[in-house]
């Protein structure tokens, strides 16, 4: 089984305000923790507060946090879906993935698969159940092409993070962006998300890995000309956060994937202790 850490079950918000279970089936029991002691003095509370974070502290707060900066469950639903997948398969297989999306979307009936966004959505209607990969993909450049590029919507963006999970079948950096570049093509076939996906992936995996996000996304910076080769647009956020020049009034909800970055980095300034990420 592939390495696919998380796993915590919490609840979402379906149709009309009710909680709808978000879930990640597991092959395996998970054994039963001690509660954590309670701190006894301020000092206490602090030091564990500033406690090193494990690699599973880290992985479930990926899914955590995508949760809560998903505004409308979509997207987190068909992340869990991949991370279901890859658990299920012990690979990233894209054809089974393709599979468990369309599950979950039911022809549209599905819980919460009003939220696909229009691009996921728009594919997902001009193909059927039991589709190839190719398929999908042809669907999806169809649209792009329909769309004059503009595929490069957030959804693959939010979505592609469970695939820096996935440590036991996506080792390398190169196998991590050809399947998070591969998962875009999916359903969003710009080069723009493609790429988008392949920086976030290689930075979510260097903070799994225990490096600062500040580090990672340097890191991905240095690597520009290949995570993101001849699309400049891609990688303007970092510099632009890097530099110091984006500020929370900066932020933009327009849903181009490349604004994703900026927005999770705003979110971990203001849930992490004393602005620490």
């Amino acid at each position: 089984m592939a390495e696919c850490e998380g796993g915590a079950a919490s609840a979402t918000r379906g149709r009309g305000g009710r909680l709808v279970p978000i879930r990640v089936r597991r092959e395996q029991s998970v054994p039963e923790l001690e509660p954590e002691p309670e701190p006894e003095s301020e000092s206490e509370l602090i030091e564990m507060t500033h406690a090193p974070l494990t690699p599973l502290d880290a992985a479930q707060g990926l899914l955590v946090g995508l949760a809560a900066g998903d505004r409308n469950r979509g997207p987190i639903q068909m992340c869990l879906a991949l991370a279901e997948s890859i658990g299920r398969t012990g690979s990233y297989d894209p054809a089974s993935v393709l599979q468990s999306y369309r599950e979950w979307w039911s022809e549209g009936e599905g819980e919460d698969a009003w939220d696909t966004g229009p691009t996921t959505a728009a594919v997902l209607l001009e193909t059927t159940s039991g589709c190839t990969v190719d398929i999908a993909e042809q669907a999806a450049m169809d649209l792009d092409k329909k769309l004059g590029g503009l595929t490069a919507g957030a959804n693959a963006a939010h979505r592609v993070l469970a695939l820096a999970l996935a440590r036991g079948c996506l080792r390398s950096g190169t196998e991590l962006a050809d399947a998070a570049r591969q998962e875009s093509r999916l359903t969003h076939w710009s080069t723009i998300s493609q790429h988008t996906c392949a920086v976030l992936c290689h930075i979510a995996r260097g903070v799994l890995e225990g490096r600062s996000l500040e580090a990672c996304m340097a890191e991905a910076l240095a690597m520009e000309a290949s995570l993101a080769p001849d699309e400049p647009t891609v990688c303007q956020p970092l510099r632009e956060l890097l530099g110091g020049e984006t500020t929370q009034s900066d932020l933009r909800n327009d849903g181009f994937c490349p604004h994703v970055r900026p927005a999770q980095s705003a979110f971990l300034s203001l849930t992490s202790p004393q602005g620490e990420t």
